[in-house]
């Protein structure tokens, strides 16, 4: 009263080339690598420079709303910043560097 057992392969070696999963080669792995690397890069560097675009637009966009007096006035600002600047580093005292020469 035995069974008979179904036709199963009992080795790896008997399964059919088929059903068998493989590993990708070398090639596939380095040419998969740098395809995504490639893409991803150009993605990121598409979005950085989208956002950058948009940030600049968004300044002219304030600085024509403000008017060219605000301009004016930042840049007489800016002037006298650095005057005050000049003024300072002259007035400074420098030490001098004392080195030793062996």
């Amino acid at each position: 009263m035995s069974h008979p057992e179904p036709n199963l392969p009992r080795r790896p070696s008997q399964t059919p080339r088929s059903s068998r999963s493989r590993r990708p080669g070398p090639r596939a792995v380095i040419y998969g690598s740098f395809s995504l690397f490639a893409v991803l890069f150009a993605l990121l560097t598409f979005q950085l420079s989208a956002s950058a675009g948009s940030a600049s637009t968004a300044l002219q966009r304030s600085s024509v709303a403000t008017g060219k007096a605000a301009s004016a006035e930042a840049a007489e600002t800016t002037a006298a910043e650095a005057e005050e600047a000049a003024e300072a580093v002259a007035e400074e005292e420098i030490e001098p560097v004392v080195t030793s020469s062996s």
